[in-house]
C-alpha cells in the first residue's frame, strides 16, 4: 500500500518512519517503510492513508508489535477490493450504467466505469467504511444509495427508481404473435430491443420514464407511448395481424384481398382451361383430314 503514513508510538511519542517526505512517512510503491534504532519491547503502530475516495487521510490501522532485535512485519490494513453489482428490483443485472463512488465522511467522487453484462464493476482499495454510491442509466440517476464496506467481496446493490416494462403483441384475434421485434425509443434514441417469446410476451428493464415502444412483425409495425413509473407495468400494443403468409403478416383486410385474387386466378384459370378444351375439340378432326 504505497504513500501511506506509518507511525511508531513508544513512551508516549510518534515517530514517523522512512522515507518521509514532506516532513512525514511515505510509504514505498511496494508499501515498506523503516526506522533504525529503536528500542526493544512493545510498541504500537499507526497507518493513516488517503485513499482515491477521501480528501483527507483517515487511519486504517492501530495495532502493536514485540521489537526483539532486526524486526520485520507484515501488516494488513483493512483495505479492500470491492465488486459491485447493480440490480434491478427483481434482481436482474443492470448493463451500461455509469457508477461512482465516495467516502461519506470527507469523500471525494471517483468513477468506478460502467457496468458490463452482469451488472458488475470493480473498486479498488476501499478502506473499511461507509461509501456513497451513485449510479447513472440512460441518463437518469438510479443511485442505490450508500454502502457499508467490511471486507473484500462482491456487493449487490439494487438500483432505485428502475422497473420492468411487459411488452405483449396481440393480433387481430388477441393471439400472441411470437417472435416480435421490441425496441424502446427515448428522443430518437433506440435505448433497448428483445425479442417476444412464443406467446409475444417479452420484457425490458428501463428506469423510471415515458418512453416510445415500438412492436413489429411480419412487416407490420406499431407504435405506442407508455410511462414507466413503477416497478413492474404492463402494455399491449395490437398489430391488426389476421394471419401470415410466406412470413409476411396480413390484417383481415388484406387476407380478404388475397382470398379474393386467389379466387380470381382461379376463376381465370378455370376459363382458360374450358377455352382451350373447346378450342382443341374443334381442331382434331382437321388432323384427320
Amino acid at each position: 500500500m504505497a504513500g501511506a503514513r506509518v507511525k511508531v508510538v513508544q513512551l508516549g511519542q510518534e515517530y514517523d518512519l522512512e522515507p518521509a517526505r514532506g516532513g512525514a512517512c511515505s510509504t514505498t510503491e511496494e508499501g515498506s517503510a523503516w526506522l533504525e534504532l529503536v528500542p526493544g519491547g512493545s510498541c504500537g503502530i499507526e497507518v493513516e492513508w488517503m485513499s482515491q475516495f477521501s480528501t483527507k487521510p483517515v487511519e486504517v490501522l492501530r495495532t502493536s508489535i514485540n521489537v526483539v532485535g532486526n524486526t520485520f512485519e507484515t501488516l494488513r490494513a483493512p483495505v479492500h477490493e470491492l465488486k459491485l453489482r447493480l440490480v434491478g428490483p427483481g434482481g436482474e443485472p443492470i448493463p451500461g450504467a455509469e457508477v461512482w463512488m465516495g467516502a461519506v465522511e470527507d469523500g471525494r467522487k471517483r468513477r468506478l466505469g460502467s457496468t458490463d453484462e452482469l451488472g458488475s464493476v470493480r473498486a479498488c482499495q476501499a478502506p473499511s467504511g461507509t461509501y456513497a454510491v451513485e449510479a447513472y442509466w440512460h441518463g437518469k440517476d438510479v443511485s442505490p444509495g450508500t454502502l457499508a464496506v467490511t471486507a473484500s467481496r462482491e456487493y449487490v446493490l439494487v438500483a432505485k427508481g428502475v422497473g420492468k416494462l411487459f411488452v405483449k403483441a396481440l393480433g387481430a384475434l388477441g393471439q400472441g404473435l411470437p417472435g416480435s421485434s421490441v425496441e424502446v425509443w427515448k428522443g430518437g434514441e433506440k435505448l433497448s430491443s428483445v425479442v417476444a417469446n412464443d406467446q409475444g410476451l417479452s420484457s425490458l428493464l428501463l428506469p423510471y420514464g415515458e418512453y416510445f415502444v415500438r412492436v413489429e412483425h411480419g412487416g407490420l409495425v406499431a407504435m405506442r407511448p407508455v410511462e414507466l413509473e413503477s416497478p413492474y407495468a404492463a402494455v399491449q400494443i395490437p398489430l391488426g395481424e389476421f394471419t401470415s403468409l410466406f412470413g409476411v403478416g396480413l390484417t383481415p383486410i388484406a387476407f380478404a384481398a388475397c382470398c379474393a385474387l386467389s379466387a380470381a386466378l382461379l376463376l381465370l384459370l378455370a376459363v382458360l382451361f374450358h377455352e382451350y378444351a373447346i378450342w382443341r375439340r374443334k381442331r382434331l378432326p382437321q388432323l384427320f383430314r
